[in-house]
């Protein structure tokens, strides 16, 4: 069984050091074997957005969690930033986040990559290639049937049913394609700040946002719980009465196979009562 808290669109530059410190809480209670952390780390890519960025995954680090993020499209610089843009679109994420855009995850029961769908000649959707879906071929080739393989991109790669995005990521529908002769079982994604769940050829996972760049629905993050076959997913929102994420419909799916109605039960809340701010 593996327990994996998947979070986007952090947006710091437009952040809350409330909701900040209750995904922490959260978090700590959930004690995750996998934090996934689709893009959007940042809101215009500065060197202090990054700065926060970085001591919130460190903060993870110290506390004995693993991670594994990947940019989304504010984490280059925006356009009205050309040369950055164009020429070192990534320089500060390589310099305060990580060294690589494209990450790979793997034990005994999960294998997880990632595409970078972020492009600086695009305002908005990203885009994927031919030579990412080769190396994800080659990441996934020698992974056992057994383990469930996930893809993390920033752009959703599939329509969705949020019907805030009319259109996937450019390429997205022969990505998807070529995916599904490797064994991708889940697909997770961020970018439209609204929580969805499809069940197509794999099963599709939207996170919401957790920062002040609201679009119709609060602050949410999703739990994702793995017993094979079985994967479940909890929409967790914040609540600002009491300060919290608080854990809300929880859906089984059967990952591989025919999909079977998901099975719901309500949540109950998570975290603590208080929260120290540090």
């Amino acid at each position: 069984m593996r327990t994996i808290v998947h979070v986007s669109d952090l947006h710091f530059g437009r952040s809350s050091k409330t909701i900040e410190e209750a995904l922490f809480a959260s978090i700590r209670h959930i004690e995750p074997h996998l934090v996934i952390i689709s893009g959007d780390l940042t809101q215009r890519a500065r060197k202090d957005e990054f700065s926060e960025a970085q001591k919130f995954l460190e903060r993870l680090d110290n506390n004995g969690f693993k991670y594994f993020v990947i940019p989304g499209n504010h984490d280059i610089p925006p356009f009205y930033r050309p040369v950055g843009r164009l020429l070192n679109p990534f320089k500060h994420y390589r310099e305060y986040i990580s060294a690589h855009t494209e990450s790979f995850f793997v034990d005994e029961e999960i294998a997880i990559t990632s595409i970078n769908t972020v492009r600086a000649l695009t305002i908005e959707n990203g885009a994927v290639t031919n030579k990412q879906l080769l190396n994800v071929a080659e990441r996934f080739a020698n992974i056992p049937d057994s383990v469930v393989k996930f893809i993390v991109t920033h752009h959703p790669l599939q329509k969705n049913p949020t019907k805030r995005m009319r259109r996937p990521a450019w390429r997205a529908k022969n990505a998807v394609a070529n995916l599904s002769f490797v064994g991708v079982d889940v697909y997770l994604s961020g970018h439209l700040h609204r929580t969805a769940f499809a069940k197509r050829t794999s099963l599709t996972i939207h996170a919401g946002t957790v920062s002040e760049r609201l679009r119709g629905e609060p602050q949410s993050f999703n739990v994702i719980t793995l017993d094979v076959p079985y994967l479940s997913v909890t929409r967790n929102v914040f609540d600002e009465k009491s300060g919290q994420f608080v854990s809300g419909t929880k859906t089984t799916h059967l990952i591989r196979g025919k999909f079977r109605k998901p099975k719901e039960t309500k949540g109950k809340r998570i975290g603590v009562k208080s929260v120290t701010q540090s």
